[in-house]
């Protein structure tokens, strides 16, 4: 009931869109309060498995999840940096805490030592901020459940993991085990598993692609093909970014594949560096940028350019 907490209903997660599209309203509130749903069955799960948590340390990761995003202002990330420069909202939350455990004699203490990842069980800031919670498939699986159940529609959209070597830094520094997957073989394992399962399930689930990789994109079309699922089917689009993996998008499209290109936008100071992961991340799968090189140069030569 906390006027600091109640302004998350007037922080939107999707800018003007409800001015069109109704329905189309998440706020930072509904945003919070999902996340700590997610929590309680996360320590839930944790305790099934006899990981041992106490009631202090639950309570203190229910507290950080739910405030952990009451630093947000106007429009949630798309004016993060234009409103107030030179502090994030992580840190803007922090303050925040801090003022409210004041005002509350200290009881925010576990949580926000948690928050920082200050406490010694460094876990519990992992549950706050990583992948560590939930197994991305398993936690697919239970959603299609509660979908089946209840009556809803999934829409999912894939992509392989980005900031890897930011969160293997991060995980060093905090001395917490590397949430990332050990090699790149695992992560196309858990990325070509989950399409698979969500290609095997189109009856509630339809599917975004989000890959420059050859190998995906084949297994993708073989599986649409094994499921009898027709090149056009709405269901399930590809994606790639504009400027790069031009020649899966365009033959893609040309098989009759729903394909997209997407443009980031934004302040140069944000795209630019998401776009040389995007680039970075591409040099990494072997031999695929020298043979895109190739493409466009001999695409070059039979415009004769």
């Amino acid at each position: 009931e906390h006027p600091y907490f109640q302004r998350l209903r007037r922080v939107t997660q999707m800018g003007l869109s409800n001015l069109v599209y109704p329905g189309a309203n998440h706020t930072r509130f509904h945003h919070a309060i999902g996340c700590m749903h997610l929590m309680q069955k996360a320590v839930h799960v944790l305790r099934m498995k006899n990981v041992e948590i106490s009631e202090e340390e639950a309570n203190a990761l229910y507290i950080a999840i739910l405030l952990h995003d009451i630093g947000h202002g106007a429009y949630s990330h798309a004016l993060e940096h234009s409103i107030v420069n030179g502090i994030t909202h992580e840190e803007i939350s922090l303050k925040f805490m801090k003022v409210l455990n004041d005002e509350f004699d200290g009881k925010l203490s576990l949580a926000i030592q948690v928050f920082e990842g200050k406490h010694p069980r460094k876990f519990l800031y992992q549950l706050i901020s990583s992948q560590l919670d939930i197994d991305r498939l398993d936690y697919l699986k239970e959603l299609h459940k509660r979908a089946n159940k209840a009556g809803f529609s999934l829409g999912i959209k894939i992509v392989r993991g980005a900031y890897m070597e930011k969160e293997r830094e991060r995980a060093k520094e905090k001395g917490y085990p590397s949430p990332i997957c050990d090699t790149k073989e695992a992560t196309d394992e858990n990325f070509n598993k989950t399409m698979t399962y969500v290609l095997n399930n189109l009856d509630n689930i339809s599917l975004f692609v989000g890959t420059h990789n050859e190998y995906s994109s084949y297994l993708a079309m073989n599986l649409m093909n094994e499921f009898k699922i027709s090149k056009n089917d709405n269901r399930v689009w590809f994606g790639q970014l504009y400027g790069m993996s031009d020649h899966i998008t365009f033959n893609l499209a040309d098989q009759g594949y729903n394909v997209a290109k997407y443009v980031p936008f934004g302040p140069v100071k944000d795209v630019m560096p998401y776009l040389i992961r995007r680039a970075e991340e591409n040099t990494s799968v072997a031999g695929q940028t020298s043979r895109e090189l190739n493409l466009l140069k001999t695409e070059k030569e039979r415009r004769k350019l």
